[in-house]
């Protein structure tokens, strides 16, 4: 998934397609995990060969982007596990019978929210890397834009599927800090 976002954005693509957009709400954390050394490759020089780069935190350009990929796919992978919890809250509300205002569409609303939010977090971090596309430093901060879109996110699905009106514990705990950090 990283790949293929940092890919596009070097190649300044135009816009997410209706594709892209669907790969991106499937990706797994396999494959970010995968386009960690893709998009600290993307970021290193094209003449040089696409070589995959260890997480070094106060190394290189490519090493940092290295890291970041990597707290992304953390980052992805928590919300991916919120979202599973969140689907099954939303098929649960679904099911309850209703006495007034006709049957819940939690899941379509859950769906049609994740894929709206995809599109505007990648718009988003494309506009931050925009500002920075003449450095080096443009792939750190659309990685970190997306690490800090993907935390904000879980925020709202932990807050809007995942705890209840009453004192009843959340589903799952607060997402506070980002994955990487805890």
């Amino acid at each position: 998934m990283i790949a293929a976002l940092v890919m596009s954005i070097l190649m300044q693509a135009t816009g997410p397609s209706a594709a892209e957009l669907e790969a991106l709400n499937r990706a797994s954390l396999e494959s970010a995990a995968a386009a960690a050394g893709d998009a600290a490759a993307a970021a290193a020089a094209s003449s040089h060969p696409a070589r995959p780069f260890d997480c070094v935190r106060d190394g290189s350009t490519p090493e940092i982007n290295a890291c970041l990929a990597q707290d992304l796919a953390a980052e992805e992978a928590r919300m991916d596990r919120y979202l599973v919890a969140a689907r099954e809250q939303a098929r649960s509300s679904d099911e309850l019978p209703r006495a007034f205002g006709g049957p819940s569409a939690q899941r379509a609303y859950l769906a049609a929210s994740q894929t709206a939010w995809t599109a505007y977090a990648r718009i988003v971090c494309e506009g931050v890397d925009d500002s920075f596309k003449d450095g080096s430093i443009h792939t750190a901060m659309f990685l970190s834009c997306m690490i800090d879109m993907t935390l904000e996110r879980t925020r709202v699905i932990w807050r809007d599927h995942l705890t209840y009106w009453d004192s009843t514990p959340p589903v799952l705990p607060e997402p506070f800090a980002q994955a990487a950090a805890e």
